[in-house]
């Protein structure tokens, strides 16, 4: 979970905008859940004032019906409009910091990564990263929040129900969803790292597709492979799809329980007359509204495995070691001298060096022709000054100062 305490912290800078979408979402559940106990008590009141021929106020609470289903159709388009412009001012914030962190790392670090890996990285992980806050940070709180509220507003009836209220409420925002997580986290980890994999070999294959295609070689093995991904990644979401439609029974049945021991309850209220028989009916259906509006906590849990996976992939790179550097203003004001101190170097370890004890001194003025067929090494020196790659031994001193010391954009600013 350290993963996810790390995303709260990035999130900080937007803390007004992820609070008020909270809230709105919040007033918005709670005016769905009154509306329902609102027409509830209102139609059962109606129809016991027909029956019995009695007077009713009938603008009171028609006028309170309307006004929780003005603030309900509001609170949701405001939830939609707030959520998701925190969203995408979240999505921003982590794409501008994960470019940022990567821009100390030696290219040689990250060029050993696959490029359709990294590509996946950017986009696909961090977009995978907004279900944290639209599709766990807001139910979540909503439903937590949502919960306490209706538990105090049924305390004032009875004891007894609040009791059941606060059971089934943990019930549906803890018990369920945590058994949902259990269930699906290995298979929404295995998700986001096999459909990364397909990504990547996709993306890697296409660079090379024209070639491909113009000598007639697009090889069967590879279709095979992406077919077998696909059956893989779609198994896995039938098995995590199966897991979350079994709590959502569930929650249908906690409903149904509901209403059922709230009459059961409440019924001795009923008959010694302390409690009216519409706001019996209005309690029935409050805490059922209430306890199917947070039904869908269960999905939240089923894609936090998911989330938890892409945020350990972005630090994977993030947490890469990074040399530290020294101040170079001295570096740049001073004679230009280039050295080349016994370089050693090969691009892996399967690989013959490229170079074995690659020594050379180029002074300020002086000029160099280095010639070789292709693959002798040209291109290499080249990376190897502007640090692409780093030496697997031997020392490259710019103006007097190892290379490994002096940051990129100094380095740039010396060449051309």
């Amino acid at each position: 979970m350290n993963e996810l305490m790390r995303l709260l912290k990035l999130f900080d800078r937007y803390r007004a905008w992820i609070i008020i979408g909270i809230l709105v979402a919040l007033f918005s559940a709670l005016a769905n859940i009154l509306l329902m106990g609102a027409s509830g008590w209102f139609i059962t009141a109606m129809g016991l004032a027909g029956v019995g021929g009695a007077a009713i106020n009938y603008f009171t609470p028609a006028a309170i019906i309307r006004a929780c289903a003005i603030v309900r159709t509001g609170g949701r388009y405001g939830e939609r409009l707030l959520t998701h412009e925190a969203t995408f001012r979240i999505i921003s914030r982590l794409r501008l910091w994960f470019y940022s962190a990567l821009e100390p790392h030696f290219p040689a670090v990250l060029g050993r990564a696959r490029g359709g890996d990294m590509l996946s990285r950017v986009r696909a992980d961090i977009d995978t990263l907004e279900r944290f806050y639209l599709g766990f940070i807001v139910p979540i709180s909503v439903a937590v929040l949502s919960g306490i509220c209706i538990t105090l507003a049924v305390s004032f009836y009875s004891l007894k129900l609040a009791v059941l209220v606060f059971a089934l409420f943990a019930i549906t925002i803890i018990i369920l969803p945590l058994w949902v997580f259990k269930k699906t986290y290995q298979h929404e980890g295995a998700f986001i790292t096999d459909a990364a994999q397909m990504r990547a070999q996709l993306a890697e294959e296409l660079q090379g597709a024209g070639e491909l295609l113009v000598y007639e070689h697009v090889a069967q093995s590879s279709e095979n492979n992406y077919e077998t991904l696909s059956n893989k990644l779609e198994e896995m979401q039938n098995r995590v799809g199966a897991y979350a439609n079994h709590a959502q029974n569930a929650v249908i049945l906690l409903c149904g329980f509901a209403v059922i021991a709230t009459i059961y309850l409440m019924a001795p209220n009923v008959e010694a007359e302390t409690l009216s028989k519409a706001n019996l009916v209005m309690l029935a259906l409050l805490i059922f509204a209430a306890i199917e509006s947070v039904g869908g906590i269960s999905a939240a849990f089923q894609g936090l495995g998911r989330v938890i996976r892409a945020a350990k992939r972005i630090f994977e790179i993030v947490d890469k070691p990074v040399s530290p550097l020294n101040d170079t203003n001295d570096i740049l004001n001073s004679e230009f001298s280039l050295e080349f101190r016994n370089v050693h170097f090969k691009y892996n370890q399967d690989n013959a060096p490229i170079f074995k004890n690659l020594s050379f001194k180029l002074k300020e003025n002086q000029k160099i022709c280095i010639l070789g067929p292709s693959g002798a090494g040209k291109s290499t020196i080249i990376d190897l000054i502007f640090k692409f790659w780093v030496p697997n031994d031997g020392d490259i001193v710019l103006n007097g100062e190892d290379l490994c010391n002096i940051a990129h954009s100094d380095i740039n600013k010396l060449f051309s």
